[in-house]
């Protein structure tokens, strides 16, 4: 019977006393939901370790001692190891970071029309801060180095409430006050005043996370036949939680979790063991693999809150469904983004299969061939020079091995030459020998392109020892460069197409339902393009939600392209900078050139951040300053002097009309009452005149 309360944990059955309401068979349900398919993705990936063999390879990379002796004798065989598997592996790992984050602006947005350039900024800016702050590049190299090891790399993306502390200062104490002899208001510093105390304060904010995932720990739908884990109809992320964990999750109002004093009861004695799924995980204690941790659910402390309980989270395009330790389920929700939140790429696709080929499985084998070549003909070797000794039978009949050693005796009869003589050995091969461990080593840098000219820029030829001059001229280095990027090609457009463009799209989308959306979230973006761009950084909040831009990643095929147009940036500013071509443009096309977007541009190219800090708005003593300097601009401002002066006098002019029509309007009015003569003569003389007569 299922077990479906949060008794349920300490494991009490459900009986007819307590039978179980409406919703609590829509619980069992759902625990019995992800507790099936999570059987059945592990059972099948179990079935399939004799041809993935994950742990060999982990075996293999690590290249453990293998300790054997002589027969019958306490004396080692030759035992060298060889790392083939951890030198390609480390040697094509690093080439892809550096092909993916070739400087700081790891990708670019380009506006589509109807968007403006400074939204595209802002877009931009907040993404670029986003991915600094979930350590995107430290989460793509633990993937990437899965995805070249094993053959597969998965990553898992959402939001999640974060509490952050922060720091405010204060000063102790506000300067002192007083006003001077003029009574102008003074202040004076005390040693409270230029003191600060600080002030630790705490604010939860949706943000949204990107982190890699161990491939053992991730439940992939069985019928999924494509090497892209978003067509997959389920996905199941297995981890475990401590108890503090489990309290911080019980602050996200989408779980439901009871209160603190049950939640310790499940780590207390008698405390809830930790459900185990399947056998994946190394075996503790195992001494083939060194140095790999002990699997999650086993007790590595005496302190009980320390001790995990496995979570299953269930995830189809639909809904999202998590349950505790297999008895209880604590989320049980629609999927708030509608696709399935993970993400996976491989180093080589197979056919009708999600899980891809990694250097594991293609140069592991060349590793245990040329191992295993070596130690012979060592062991060979070692015979040659202590060889094994032949004793005639007639002449000498022993009843036990003799054994040789430095100034010992060995009593024989007859001629001693005929009677002991040391055993005739082959003749080691060292030629041959020699051939077919550099023909294996060869088709082991083929097959996953771990070779000179891909890892180290070097192109080995005949003569040469292994070493080429052909990155001194330009046209070597250019051929290095070219071999280099079409070399990586294939793995890294693979994860470019299926992580990274589809990950800066889902995380721009993320900020612009869910971040920019909430208080806290939209103060974060304001916060961030002030830090980025400049507090004078202006944009329309509409045009940074509905606004459409594209995405691209200049690396894997196109790594060549980018670096080419980094050489070419200076180049272009002369191009568009010409008065010739300006002219063209003003006079055919009727367009111009945006000097600052260009400059702008070349600033995100040379990855300077604070580009808002180096061109700025003009303020109004500059502007006061550029008119009286600049000839153009005086004459038109003696232009504008002169119209000014004109539309004054004109004023003046309507004034004296005005008033000299009110006097007219007094004369009439007086001469209607019998005015005298210095009334009429006055209305014919302007009111100055008529001053000056009288």
């Amino acid at each position: 019977m299922a077990l479906i309360e949060s008794q349920a944990v300490t494991g009490e059955e459900v009986t007819i006393a307590n039978a179980p309401s409406p919703e609590e068979i829509e619980e069992a349900a759902a625990l019995e939901l992800v507790k099936n398919d999570a059987q059945s993705a592990q059972s099948w990936i179990e079935s399939n370790q004799w041809n993935e063999n994950w742990r060999q390879i982990d075996i293999l990379y690590d290249s453990p001692k293998v300790f054997s002796v002589w027969e019958n004798t306490v004396t080692q065989k030759p035992a060298v190891n060889r790392y083939i598997l951890a030198q390609h592996v480390n040697s094509i790992h690093p080439q892809f970071i550096e092909g993916l984050f070739y400087n700081d602006d790891c990708f670019i947005a380009e506006p589509r029309p109807g968007t403006d350039a400074e939204t595209v900024r802002a877009r931009s800016a907040v993404v670029k801060t986003e991915l600094d702050e979930m350590e995107f590049q430290t989460e793509v190299s633990l993937g990437l180095f899965q995805t070249v090891l094993h053959g597969t790399g998965i990553y898992k993306w959402g939001m999640k409430w974060v509490t952050e502390e922060y720091s405010e200062y204060e000063r102790s104490a506000e300067p002192l006050t007083a006003n001077d002899a003029l009574g102008n208001p003074i202040s004076v510093d005390t040693t409270e005043s230029f003191t600060f105390k600080e002030i630790r304060k705490k604010k939860t904010i949706l943000k949204p996370f990107f982190e890699n995932r161990e491939i053992r720990n991730v439940l992939v739908d069985p019928k999924l036949k494509v090497p892209d884990i978003r067509k997959a109809k389920f996905v199941i992320d297995k981890y475990y939680l401590t108890l503090d964990e489990l309290l911080d999750l019980k602050s996200n109002p989408d779980y439901n979790l009871p209160d603190e004093d049950t939640l310790k009861s499940w780590f207390e004695t008698p405390k809830e063991q930790p459900t185990q799924l399947g056998n994946l995980d190394t075996t503790p204690g195992s001494p083939s693999i060194a140095g790999q941790g002990v699997p999650d659910w086993m007790q590595t402390t005496d302190d009980p809150y320390e001790n995990c309980l496995m979570v299953l989270e269930r995830w189809d395009n639909n809904k999202v469904i998590t349950t505790l330790n297999n008895k209880k389920v604590i989320q049980n929700r629609s999927n708030p983004y509608g696709v399935i939140p993970f993400l996976s790429s491989n180093f080589y696709n197979r056919i009708r299969s999600f899980w891809g080929l990694g250097a594991g499985k293609i140069v592991g084998t060349d590793q245990r061939v040329q191992q295993g070549l070596e130690n012979a003909g060592l062991e060979l070797l070692q015979l040659i020079l202590d060889p094994p000794f032949a004793v005639s039978d007639d002449a000498n009949v022993p009843s036990q091995n003799v054994r040789l050693r430095k100034g010992g005796i060995v009593k024989v009869k007859g001629n001693v030459r005929d009677s002991i003589a040391p055993l005739e050995m082959p003749r080691l091969p060292l030629g041959e020998l020699f051939a077919f461990l550099q023909n294996s080593e060869s088709k082991a840098e083929s097959a996953d392109g771990a070779n000179g000219l891909f890892t180290q820029g070097a192109m080995p030829g005949p003569g040469t020892a292994g070493k080429s001059s052909a990155t001194r001229s330009s046209a070597g280095a250019s051929a290095v460069a070219g071999a280099s990027a079409t070399r990586m090609q294939g793995p890294m457009d693979l994860f470019v197409n299926q992580v990274f463009i589809p990950w800066l799209y889902q995380l721009d989308d993320l900020n612009r339902r869910f971040v920019m959306t909430t208080p806290e979230g939209a103060k974060f973006i304001k916060d961030v393009l002030e830090d980025e761009l400049g507090k004078d950084f202006k944009f329309k909040e509409e045009d940074y939600l509905s606004g459409r831009v594209t995405f691209n990643v200049l690396a894997g095929a196109h790594l060549a392209t980018r670096k080419l147009g980094a050489s070419l940036m200076p180049v272009l500013m002369q191009v568009f900078n010409n008065p010739e071509i300006q002219q063209q443009l003003n006079q055919i096309n009727e367009k111009y050139v945006d000097v600052e977007e260009l400059l702008l541009m070349f600033l995100e190219t040379a990855g300077i951040r604070n580009r808002h800090s180096i061109i700025k708005n003009m303020t109004a003593k500059m502007k006061q300053n550029q008119q009286a300097t600049n000839p153009g601009a005086q004459k038109i401002a003696a232009q504008q002097a002169g119209k000014q002066q004109d539309f004054q006098n004109s004023q003046e002019l309507l004034k004296q009309k005005g008033e000299q029509g009110i006097a007219r309007d007094v004369i009439n009015r007086s001469l209607d009452q019998g005015g005298d003569y210095l009334l009429r003569q006055s209305f014919e003389q302007s009111p100055g005149e008529l001053e000056a007569e009288q």
